[in-house]
């Protein structure tokens, strides 16, 4: 499911949604509601992954219904219209089936070798695609070599140890860090309000949120007693490390106190692990989400992009020539193949064009004529 930032050339709505917070007294909207639907986000992740059967599949829907309806109702020659129409479904059918062929099995073929590239390549180019991956020093055949870091399952993993490619995203504790906030705008909104039923709903959600607020410090001190290397940041929840300290630009960021801050933990990919964690009964993995790593996570989204698109790039030439070629014969098989001109036909029309420009030419003649005898025949006037 959805956790990571949008890096890829599909939209992840719900990660976005998910990190914005809504206003203490408004419930989220109907938009938002279907963006945080999991379903929709397992169909943007699809996407993302399998760009080229995606476009694939809204051009056969635009080519084979939106089109053929757009020609049927606006052109007023039904004949030109089916024929366009017939000419649209054919392209959208073979720009489908073209994928669905050659790109495809092409596709699986390069997410195999992109999902294991240490079989394929060398270390030192595998470090130049993902500047984040781990390398460490083997000795085979009594000399010493570089090898590619990689887990139990042979998945490749970052230089602190996290799996390659996966999202940083950082650990934050479940208790509502912004429940202050909330406090502080309900309490202004309650000066402002004079209905005493307005006055009572306010009050009993500043209580509501004053428990949460009690319920987050606690876990908060929790949390802290349990890792004092790290540290929970009050207003966000977010865990951040206090020996690692975020920098923008190489250069350190400062909070409101112009103190360092900390980096901020990644959250931990194993599901029981996350839990206990939050529990406060085992210490969190310090795996600090720094500068460097979240350039190199941008560019391992861009290389990994790029290679979802690579059986489109290679198949376009030959895939557009052969549509092409073959639209006409796919036209004819149903009898809408579009008639040529005689050479009848194109003699008339070119005497017609032939008569037109006679006609034009005629007309401006004595307009021009006379023009030109009022230039040579009125007085000049000035000067150099």
């Amino acid at each position: 499911m959805i956790n990571g930032k949008l890096t890829s050339s599909i939209i992840r709505p719900k990660t976005i949604l998910n990190a914005a917070t809504t206003a203490a007294t408004k419930k989220p909207d109907m938009v938002t509601r279907f963006m945080k639907n999991g379903l929709v986000g397992k169909i943007c992740d699809t996407a993302a992954e399998n760009p080229v059967m995606c476009q694939s599949i809204f051009s056969l829907a635009i080519c084979c219904g939106a089109r053929p309806v757009t020609n049927m109702i606006t052109t007023k020659d039904k004949k030109d219209a089916s024929y366009a129409s017939c000419h649209s479904i054919s392209s959208g059918v073979m720009g489908f089936i073209w994928p669905l062929i050659f790109a495809t099995p092409l596709a699986m073929a390069v997410k195999l070798i992109a999902a294991k590239p240490q079989k394929y390549l060398k270390p030192e180019t595998i470090k130049k695609f993902y500047p984040t991956v781990g390398l460490e020093k083997v000795m085979k055949d009594g000399k010493e070599t570089l090898r590619v870091m990689t887990n139990s399952k042979g998945e490749m993993l970052r230089e602190n140890g996290t799996r390659l490619l996966t999202n940083l995203e950082p650990l934050k504790l479940k208790g509502e860090a912004d429940a202050a906030d909330k406090i502080k705008k309900l309490t202004e909104k309650l000066a402002k309000t004079k209905s005493e039923n307005k006055k009572l709903k306010l009050q009993e959600q500043i209580e509501n949120f004053k428990i949460k607020q009690q319920e987050f410090e606690a876990e908060k001190a929790a949390f802290e007693a349990m890792n004092p290397k790290l540290y929970v940041d009050p207003k966000s929840g977010v865990v951040r490390s206090r020996e690692f300290f975020k920098t923008e630009n190489g250069k350190f960021a400062l909070d409101d106190k112009n103190e360092k801050i900390g980096c901020a933990i990644q959250k931990p990919e194993d599901k029981k692990l996350l839990a206990q964690v939050l529990a406060g009964k085992q210490q969190a993995e310090i795996h600090p989400i720094t500068e460097d790593m979240e350039i190199g996570k941008n560019k391992e989204d861009n290389i990994k992009s790029i290679i979802n698109w690579v059986p489109d790039i290679l198949l376009a030439p030959p895939r557009a020539m052969l549509t092409i070629e073959l639209i006409p014969r796919f036209l004819k098989l149903f009898g809408m193949e579009k008639q040529k001109k005689t050479n009848s036909q194109e003699g008339t029309q070119q005497k017609q064009n032939n008569i037109t420009a006679f006609k034009s030419a005629s007309i401006k003649m004595p307009a021009f004529a006379t023009i030109k005898s009022h230039s040579v025949t009125a007085p000049q006037k000035g000067g150099v």
